[in-house]
């Protein structure tokens, strides 16, 4: 989200997002644009639900193909709780600092 004086910055109305920071649009893509965000696929979610399950009872298959697609999973959880971090820490930051 951008920021001015520790406000969010409203767009005009009919204004469209920035999409060179959008999550869903990946990294070197030379235009971004609404059009370039991509989703998981329906096979990507059910292989995301499969590791969930998996976790959750703390077992899973002997598959090669299970163990590549969890340590890619896994990598991208432990990313996303590494930023969440980060963002706790500046936000007590400024807190600290009297930035808000």
């Amino acid at each position: 989200m951008v920021t001015r004086g520790g406000q969010p910055l409203r767009r005009p109305r009919g204004s469209h997002p920035p999409c060179g920071k959008c999550p869903k649009v990946p990294a070197g893509t030379e235009r971004p644009s609404p059009a370039e965000a991509v989703e998981l696929t329906d096979q990507h979610r059910r292989t995301v639900r499969f590791y969930r399950e998996c976790r959750a009872v703390g077992r899973f298959p002997d598959d090669p193909l299970v163990r590549w697609a969890a340590a890619v999973i896994r990598s991208a959880e432990d990313h996303c709780e590494r930023v969440s971090s980060q963002r706790t820490q500046l936000a007590v930051l400024s807190a600290l600092r009297g930035d808000t």
